[in-house]
């Protein structure tokens, strides 16, 4: 089976001094047309898109939050994608105390997500999807609820694509979590079948490897786009 999914990140729709709700900078508008366009030019074979975090600049602003859900989600809902989310640092940012992060109560109800009150928002936002056969799991803004995800891991022969926020290998940025929470999250994972890690956070598009797994992220000006061959990660291309 042959077939493709979108990866994206860090849009931080935020209002501008103009008073317009739009992604952080220009060259981010067009990362929505871009989907489209691919999922044109692909056809039903690219039937998914992974957003990995930073949806809004500041997670209270729900003028921006609205916006997002209109020109971004609906958009690739009403165009039959289906379409898993995460959240990153910036959504988790608000001014009142923390009883409720509105983006994250959104997230929960919209894929059944860990969120409670009052808690360590890092381990919040996982949950896990299957789609073509493959196991996505989401770690939130980086995987340190790791008992949830030991329980929540699939076999050991089971294919599974992992996405969070943070970004993984070193790369800048990437030491918003240790490098003790890395090791942690690796040995929880080494034994089973992960095909790709998805995450975000660093404004730039690319891939690399940690550790032996694929690592890409389109939290740049472009998209990166996933084929997928019978279970396998067959090519990672950017538009």
């Amino acid at each position: 089976m042959e077939w493709y999914f979108v990866c994206d990140s860090d849009v931080q729709y935020k209002i501008h001094n103009n008073g317009k709700i739009s992604p952080i900078s220009d060259n981010k508008i067009n990362k929505i047309n871009t989907i489209i366009d691919l999922q044109k030019q692909f056809g039903s074979k690219l039937d998914l898109v992974l957003h990995t975090g930073d949806l809004i600049n500041l997670g209270d602003d729900m003028k921006s939050f609205d916006v997002f859900k209109k020109e971004y989600v609906k958009v690739i809902e009403t165009n039959n994608l289906k379409l898993l989310m995460c959240p990153g640092n910036h959504d988790s940012y608000i001014k009142y105390f923390p009883y409720c992060k509105p983006v994250f109560k959104y997230l929960k109800n919209k894929y059944n997500c860990k969120y409670n009150l009052i808690m360590d928002w890092n381990k919040a936002c996982c949950y896990k999807v299957k789609h073509n056969g493959i196991y996505f799991i989401s770690m939130g803004i980086y995987p340190k609820n790791l008992v949830w995800l030991t329980n929540n891991l699939p076999n050991k022969d089971e294919p599974i694509i992992i996405f969070y926020h943070y970004n993984t290998a070193d790369n800048p940025f990437s030491d918003w979590w240790t490098n003790t929470e890395k090791e942690n999250f690796y040995n929880t994972i080494k034994n089973h079948n992960i095909l790709l890690i998805v995450d975000g956070h660093w404004h730039q598009s690319g891939k690399n490897e940690w550790k032996g797994i694929p690592e890409v992220r389109g939290a740049g000006s472009k998209v990166a786009l996933v084929k997928v061959i019978n279970n396998t990660i067959n090519n990672i291309t950017f538009h």
